[in-house]
């Protein structure tokens, strides 16, 4: 009878696992065409307002998940 028991134990344990459905994740590929400034990412930050920091070989970016605020060096400053 514990057979039995662990048997069907074990069948509902692997239905369980079956069940799962698996995760759906979504990309999108930003470049320089939908307006970073590089194309060459050095990092990517994100702050505690939900901003995304990118900074790249032509500056620093704010992504706001709509548009980008550029920071870029400006001699003698």
């Amino acid at each position: 009878m514990q057979k039995i028991i662990a048997a069907l134990v074990f069948l509902l344990f692997c239905y369980a696992l079956m069940a799962q459905l698996p995760e759906q994740y979504s990309f999108t590929n930003y470049n320089s065409e939908s307006g970073l400034l590089s194309n060459q990412v050095n990092t990517v930050v994100q702050d505690d307002e939900g901003f995304i920091w990118i900074g790249t070989t032509d500056g620093l970016q704010r992504f706001d998940g709509i548009r980008y605020s550029n920071f870029r060096h400006k001699e003698n400053d």
